[in-house]
C-alpha cells in the first residue's frame, strides 16, 4: 500500500511539473515612487512603509466546472506567477488601489498542444501553452486581436497608464464649476446649448445695445411702441362693433345682402 501512495505522489509531481503556469509583470512604475517606498522603509512611523504592492488585487477565476478561484501575490519586482495551470478557459482581473491600469481583465485559455518530436533536448517540453486576450467588463466578448502566448520569456505585461484620485481637485476650471451645477445638462446637449444661446441673446441684446448704440436703441423702442398701439387700436376696434354684426370691412362680396336704392 505504502509503494502505490509513493508511486501517486511521484505521479502526481510529474504531471504537475509538466502543467504550464501563467506570469505576468506590472511596468511603468514611476522611479520617485520607487525612490519614496525605498526611503519610507527607514522610517518608523510608517509601518511596512510604503507597500503598493500589497494595495494590488489580483484574482483568477476558472470558467470551467471542478476548480477552485485563486488569489495571486505581486512580488517585490511587481511580478505575478500562477503554476500548474490544468486546461481550460479563466479570468484574470487586475484591480490597484493606486494605479490605472491599462486593462484589468483578460481571458485565459489553456490549451493542449502536440509534443515537439523533432526536438532533442534534455528539457522537457510543455504539453500545453496559455492563450491572453484583453477583455472589457461592457463587452460581451475579448478582444481577438490582443492575442498573445504566454511562455517564461514572454511573461503577460501589464502597463500603468495613471494614478486613481479619490479626492476632488479644488483647483477646477469655471467650465468644472458649471457642468457640475443644476444648469451643467444644458452645456451637455448641443440642442439645449443652442436654443439657451437664442434666448439668452433675445434677451440680452435690448440692454446692450442701450449702451453701446443708444440711437438705435431708442429707434427699436418707438418701433416697438407704434407696434403695440396698432395692436391695441386693433383691439378695440374689434370690441365696439355689435355681437350679430359684421363690420363694413368684414361683409363678404356676394354674401346674400342686398343695397336699398
Amino acid at each position: 500500500m505504502f509503494k502505490f501512495v509513493v508511486l501517486y505522489a511521484l505521479l502526481a509531481c510529474c504531471m504537475a511539473s509538466t502543467l504550464p503556469s501563467l506570469s505576468g509583470k506590472i511596468i511603468g512604475i514611476p522611479e520617485e515612487l520607487n525612490t519614496l517606498q525605498r526611503e519610507s522603509k527607514t522610517t518608523p512611523q510608517i509601518l511596512n512603509g510604503l507597500n503598493y504592492q500589497s494595495r494590488f488585487k489580483l484574482s483568477l477565476i476558472p470558467l470551467t466546472d471542478g476548480q477552485d478561484s485563486r488569489q495571486g501575490v505581486l512580488e517585490r519586482n511587481y511580478g505575478f506567477k500562477f503554476d500548474s495551470l490544468a486546461p481550460g478557459e479563466y479570468q484574470l482581473i487586475v484591480n490597484s488601489h493606486d494605479f490605472l491600469l491599462n486593462s484589468e481583465r483578460f481571458r485565459v485559455f489553456v490549451e493542449d498542444t502536440e509534443r515537439d518530436q523533432q526536438i532533442e533536448d534534455d528539457e522537457q517540453t510543455p504539453i500545453q501553452q496559455i492563450k491572453v486576450y484583453q477583455e472589457k467588463l461592457i463587452k460581451e466578448s475579448y478582444n481577438v486581436s490582443s492575442g498573445q502566448i504566454i511562455t517564461k520569456e514572454t511573461p503577460l505585461v501589464i502597463e500603468i497608464k495613471g494614478y486613481k484620485e479619490y479626492y476632488e481637485i479644488r483647483s477646477g476650471s469655471i467650465w468644472d464649476m458649471v457642468m457640475n451645477s443644476p444648469f451643467g445638462f444644458i452645456f451637455a446637449n448641443k440642442v439645449y446649448t443652442i436654443l439657451f444661446t437664442i434666448c439668452s441673446g433675445i434677451i440680452v441684446t435690448p440692454y446692450i445695445l442701450s449702451y453701446v448704440a443708444p440711437e438705435f436703441a431708442n429707434q427699436f423702442e418707438e418701433v416697438q411702441q407704434r407696434v403695440n398701439e396698432g395692436r391695441q387700436g386693433q383691439t378695440i376696434q374689434n370690441r365696439d362693433v355689435p355681437q350679430g354684426r359684421l363690420a363694413p370691412s368684414a361683409a363678404k362680396p356676394g354674401s346674400g345682402l342686398r343695397q336699398r336704392k
